[in-house]
C-alpha cells in the first residue's frame, strides 16, 4: 500500500529551534512513507522549507506548497478571526492531492516509526479501510533527537522504537470533555479518545474523501482533529487508539491548540452536539484550484 503523510505548518519559530525540528520530522517521513505533502500556510517571509532546504534528502518522493499570505487571505475571505496557520484548510488542500492509498495526518514535530514497522502495522488487525486510528505519541526531549545526524533518521527510529517503554506517552483517554459537552442531549460522544489526537491520524484513502476531511469552517483554533473523527464515526467507521506504533514528538514550548494566539476558538459547544454533521462542500481541499507543486 502506498502511504501518503500530510503536515502543514507556517514559518514563526513557535516553540523555538523551529527548523531544527523540522528538518528531523521531515527526514523521518520522507524515509518511512512513499509521498509526504507539506503545505506552508501563511508564512509572513518565506517558507519554512527555504529555512532547511540543504537538509532535506532529494527523492522526488517530497512535495511542497506554498500557501502565500495574500492566498491565505483570498482561501479564508472574508473571515479576518482565522488561524494564522489555518490547519483544516492546508491538511484538505494536501489529502485532495495526495496519491496514496494510506494518509496520514501529522506534525512538524514528530518522528515517524521506520517504513518497516509503519508497514506491519497496516497489514495487522489494528488497521482496516473501515477504521479511523490515532496514535498515542511519546513524548521525546529535544537532546535525545539532536544526538543524531540528519542522515541518521534511520538509526534514530530504530532508538527511539527500542526506548518505547521509556518516554512518557499521551495515552490518557479524553471522554470526560464530550461528556460534559453533551449532556445537554442526554447522551454521550466518543470522539477524541487521547491526549493530542491529532498528532498522527491515519485512516485509508477513501474514508478521508468520503468524509470530505477536516472541517472547514473550523479555521479558528481547537477541536479540528476531534471533530474530524466524530464525522468518520458518524458515517459508520470504526474509531480506535493504537498505544503500540512507535510515534515521537520532540519536545519544545507549551501552546494552546497549535499556536500561542489570542484568536477565536472554535465553538466546541456547536460542533460537538449530536446533531451537527460535516458541511464541507464538493469542493473540499480547492479540488478545482491548479495549486503549484514543488517536488523535491
Amino acid at each position: 500500500m502506498k502511504t501518503t503523510a500530510i503536515i502543514v505548518s507556517r514559518n514563526d519559530n513557535y516553540g523555538g529551534h523551529l527548523s531544527t525540528r523540522a528538518s528531523y520530522c521531515l527526514c523521518s517521513m520522507i524515509e518511512t512513507f512513499d509521498e509526504v505533502i507539506y503545505v506552508d500556510w501563511n508564512s509572513p517571509e518565506r517558507s519554512l522549507i527555504e529555512e532547511i532546504r540543504a537538509n532535506i534528502p532529494a527523492t522526488s518522493r517530497f512535495k511542497h506548497i506554498i500557501v502565500t499570505p495574500m492566498e491565505a487571505q483570498s482561501f479564508l475571505a472574508p473571515h479576518t478571526d482565522a488561524q494564522e496557520c489555518c490547519e483544516v484548510l492546508g491538511r484538505n488542500i494536501a489529502i485532495r492531492r495526495a496519491t496514496g492509498d494510506i494518509i496520514v495526518s501529522t506534525n512538524i514535530d514528530i518522528i515517524a516509526p521506520s517504513r518497516e514497522t509503519l508497514q506491519q502495522f497496516l497489514k495487522s488487525k489494528a488497521f482496516n479501510p473501515r477504521r479511523f486510528v490515532t496514535i498515542a505519541r511519546c513524548d521525546v526531549p529535544r537532546d535525545v533527537i539532536t544526538n543524531y545526524q540528519f542522515d541518521q533518521v534511520p538509526s534514530l527510529q530504530h532508538h527511539l522504537a527500542s526506548q518505547h517503554h521509556v518516554y512518557p506517552q499521551r495515552h490518557k483517554y479524553h471522554w470526560t470533555l464530550r461528556m460534559r459537552l453533551d449532556r445537554i442531549h442526554g447522551r454521550v460522544a466518543f470522539n477524541s479518545i487521547i491526549e493530542c489526537c491529532g498528532d498522527f491520524q491515519i485512516a485509508h484513502r477513501d474514508l478521508w474523501h468520503d468524509i470530505r476531511g477536516f472541517e472547514e469552517s473550523m479555521f479558528r483554533r481547537m477541536g479540528t482533529d476531534t471533530f474530524v473523527q466524530k464525522k468518520a464515526r458518524q458515517l459508520g467507521y470504526q474509531l480506535r487508539a493504537d498505544l503500540t506504533l512507535p510515534v515521537f514528538h520532540i519536545e519544545h514550548g507549551s501552546g494552546d491548540g497549535g499556536k500561542h494566539t489570542d484568536r477565536p476558538k472554535n465553538d466546541a459547544d456547536h460542533y460537538f452536539s449530536f446533531n451537527t454533521y460535516g458541511e464541507n462542500h464538493d469542493n473540499w481541499g480547492f479540488a478545482d484550484r491548479d495549486i503549484p507543486i514543488e517536488i523535491i
